[in-house]
């Protein structure tokens, strides 16, 4: 019996000891609830960018904290010199939420970019600019605000983000680049677009016409402030484009290749005009440029092969590079005497017959008349210092040209394939005439040498074959030990202490 009541007391002693430690665990856990422990995220990396903006990586989000603007890269090779390598990219990985802190006013090209598993992102009020592929191939991003502060979305700054299907605009764009939005879930969905044309707000995307679905005569919506980049290019079936006056901005290379595009009227709202603007518009016959446009962009009507006559307006002081190249009916071109540059191959390639270089221009650039094979005459004047290299090579009828007296080379292939040219006088200043620079001049007859030329190339009047006489103005003794010239002429008779 003692047995059985050692037992029993055991028993009852061992369910209080239970019952005491329920007790003690429910109100452990009661505890809990109501005053739970703050769990800490460990920062998983931080650091610093060049200019002071501070950046750190706490569990997903990546947070920016500074002012101004982050650094720029300006080159996708992340072998070059000028690709700047954003330090958190080696958490590509990790990043799904970012937030960039008031004060910051640029977003760096390919700063996000293929931040694959990027959900959010929150923008500061103080931004004003966001670069080339900045968010490229973040696809798992659904939604974008971009706040009214910013100006400049660069191109291709939103491609492939597959899954971004709400986008909202600010009201202060003013340049959209090409591809920036149109490879979004948004741009694929058949309801955004009305009448072919892809608008975001007030901006106008894109049309698409490349398959020719947009024909003849189009008009831009009422309303629309900003044109994206590249918005025309390709729709090779557009004739004619009218823009209201609500449109304040456009991006470059707007109308590229519309091939049947014969007409335009630069509206009101526009004061330049970008490159690549018409590039390719091989149908275009005339373009009126008012007074109020101060700059025309390089390849600005590059190949538009029917433009017959252009006027730059007096507030336009450049002509860029291949600005209109490969105009091979552009015959009339009136420049006025503030023109100051006219870039490499500005005019290659088009059918002037007379050209005068404006006074303020001193440097007959590289190409600059290169396959103009109507041009018979150029007028120079005392103030060009250079003739660069196939300035005017190929102009096959060209016969009157006087060397500025203040040039000091003739660069190469300057005037390579001028199968017209005759007489040539190389004037006093002039040290150096470059390799092939009279090359395959078959009509040149004659040529003077000053004793200041210190260098012939060997081949400079290769293939002239009918360059019967040098003219030197120093000795024979000079001619050979001084230059050491091997012209390329083998038939020319060098006539010494001419004059």
């Amino acid at each position: 019996m003692k047995k059985n009541y050692l037992r029993k007391t055991l028993v009852i002693h061992l369910c209080a000891v239970l019952i005491l430690l329920s007790f003690s665990a429910c109100g452990e856990k009661t505890a809990a609830t109501t005053a739970p422990t703050e769990s800490v995220i460990p920062i998983t990396a931080e650091g610093e960018l060049e200019g002071g903006i501070k950046w750190e990586l706490n569990g997903g989000t990546l947070t920016l904290i500074g002012e101004g603007d982050m650094p720029a890269t300006y080159t996708d090779d992340p072998d070059s010199a000028e690709f700047y390598h954003y330090p958190w990219r080696d958490h590509n990985d990790q990043i799904t939420d970012i937030i960039v802190g008031e004060g910051i006013t640029s977003v760096g090209n390919n700063a996000f970019s293929n931040a694959e598993l990027l959900r959010s992102i929150d923008l500061p009020s103080t931004l004003t600019y966001i670069g080339k592929d900045a968010f490229f191939g973040c696809f798992a991003l659904t939604e974008i605000i971009i706040p009214d502060s910013v100006k400049y979305i660069g191109s291709c700054a939103f491609m492939s983000c597959t899954a971004l299907d709400t986008i909202e605009l600010g009201t202060g764009l003013e340049y959209i680049g090409s591809g920036a939005l149109t490879t979004t879930k948004y741009a694929g969905v058949l309801e955004n677009w009305d009448n072919n044309a892809l608008y975001i707000g007030s901006a106008l995307i894109r049309v698409r016409g490349v398959s020719g679905e947009v024909t003849g005569e189009i008009n831009v919506k009422d309303g629309t402030t900003v044109i994206a980049s590249s918005a025309f290019s390709d729709c090779d079936k557009i004739t004619k484009v009218n823009i209201p006056d609500s449109v304040k901005h456009f991006g470059d290379r707007m109308f590229v290749k519309c091939a049947s595009l014969t007409e335009f009227t630069i509206p009101e709202s526009l004061s330049v005009i970008p490159d690549y603007f018409f590039n390719g518009c091989s149908s275009l016959l005339e373009i009126d440029i008012p007074d109020k446009i101060t700059y025309i962009g390089e390849y600005a009507f590059q190949n538009c092969t029917s433009l017959k006559e252009i006027s730059i307006p007096n507030n336009v002081t450049k002509i860029l590079p291949l600005t209109f190249a490969g105009c091979k009916s552009l015959s009339d071109i009136v420049l006025h005497d503030g023109i100051t540059e006219i870039g490499a191959s500005a005019f290659s390639g088009c059918a002037i017959t007379e050209f005068t270089i404006p006074e303020k221009v001193t440097t007959i650039s590289e190409r600059m008349f290169t396959g103009c094979n109507e041009l018979t005459a150029v007028t120079t004047h005392d103030g060009i210092t250079s003739i660069g290299a196939y300035a005017f090579a190929g102009c096959k009828k060209l016969k009157d040209l006087t060397i500025p007296a203040a040039t000091a080379k003739i660069n190469e292939k300057a005037f390579g394939f001028c199968e017209s040219l005759e007489n040539i006088i190389i004037p006093d200043n002039v040290t150096v005439i470059a390799e092939d620079a009279f090359r395959k001049c078959t009509s040149l007859k004659s040529v003077y040498i000053p004793t200041t030329v210190e260098s012939i190339h060997g081949t400079a009047f290769y293939g002239c074959d009918e360059l019967k006489d040098i003219y030197y103005g120093g000795t024979q003794e000079q001619w050979w030990s001084d230059t050491n010239y091997g012209v390329g002429a083998d038939n020319a008779i060098v006539h010494f202490e001419a004059k």
